[in-house]
């Protein structure tokens, strides 16, 4: 039995419990039917302290939260969830947490707290010891699933790549400023992170080799410190605390081009997101959230959002 004309039902339901009767008519005029309930519903949940980084949804019914408070006798943690908001288990740490933890498709789990990066299995179980970074780190790891890296930097301007499997640092460089932003890497396998200075550092991880030196470096004169985005032309976006969005190039030699630079009302302290369309969309200091065309930087529209 088919529907040719509708071949897919939608329905959008309120929250609470809602009975559903699906009644089915045959081409002699027999009738079926069949009922269900279908439940919606959200849920709160009371954490000990202030969450300073995001949570990580690894699928329906799995979230990983972890606050900023620090029990003098039993540590740090994340928090596995389910989607009712009812604990499965916890993953302990020694320092208090403000980033975000970062999930493998096997489920690993990699998350920074004070000086230290921990991993662990998807059952909850230490992948290797505690590694110190020796400096302080918020930047949440970024994962490379094809090298099985990690990729992070901390306070004291060190950026380290770090084999996840084993907790091995396999190479790391010492930047012109501490880092506190996460890398991001773009289709063509260049890895980007911008230090507190406003400079703007790329590997090329194409291949696995232990680099010593950057392949790309260049200071904007200005401060960016949040996450750059990239487009699908593998281009670069990023905004700065003189107001100006930026979009470059990483070419060939070590070559970086500024694509455009539009100035937007004050202090960008957000990353750019960009849709399925490539438009861009950032918020300021003074509240304004703005679209831009990702041509040439012109402003489509601002919205105002009072703070």
């Amino acid at each position: 039995l088919y529907n040719d004309t509708d071949p897919l039902f939608i329905h959008y339901y309120f929250h609470g419990t809602s009975e559903v009767k699906l009644v089915i008519t045959d081409n002699d005029g027999g009738k079926d039917s069949v009922s269900t309930q279908v439940s919606v519903s959200t849920f709160q949940k009371k954490l000990n302290g202030g969450i300073y980084g995001g949570l990580t949804a690894v699928n329906r019914n799995r979230i990983y939260v972890a606050d900023s408070y620090l029990d003098p006798i039993n540590g740090a943690k994340i928090q596995i969830i389910d989607r009712k908001g009812t604990s499965l288990f916890d993953l302990i740490l020694g320092n208090r947490i403000f980033t975000t933890p970062s999930v493998t498709s096997d489920s690993s789990v990699f998350i920074t707290s004070g000086t230290n990066l921990n991993g662990f299995n998807k059952g909850g179980a230490p992948l290797w010891p505690t590694l110190p970074l020796g400096g302080n780190s918020r930047v949440t790891p970024s994962i490379d699933e094809i090298s099985r890296r990690i990729y992070l930097g901390v306070s004291n301007s060190n950026f380290f790549a770090i084999d996840y499997q084993g907790g091995k640092v396999m190479w790391n460089v010492i930047c012109d400023a501490p880092i506190e932003s996460s890398a991001v890497i773009t289709s063509d396998r260049k890895l980007v992170f911008m230090t507190k200075l406003g400079t703007m550092y790329g590997f090329d991880i194409s291949t696995d080799i232990a680099h010593t030196v950057p392949g790309w470096k260049v200071n904007f004169g200005e401060v960016s410190l949040k996450s750059v985005a990239i487009d699908n032309t593998d281009h670069i976006i990023f905004g700065t605390d003189k107001g100006n969005v930026y979009k470059v190039k990483l070419g060939a030699n070590g070559t970086i081009t500024t694509l455009w630079k539009v100035s937007l009302s004050t202090s960008i302290n957000s990353s750019p997101v960009l849709d399925a369309q490539g438009f861009i969309y950032i918020g300021d200091e003074e509240g304004f959230f703005t679209k831009l065309n990702p041509e040439n930087g012109a402003v489509l529209w601002k919205f105002n959002a009072k703070a």
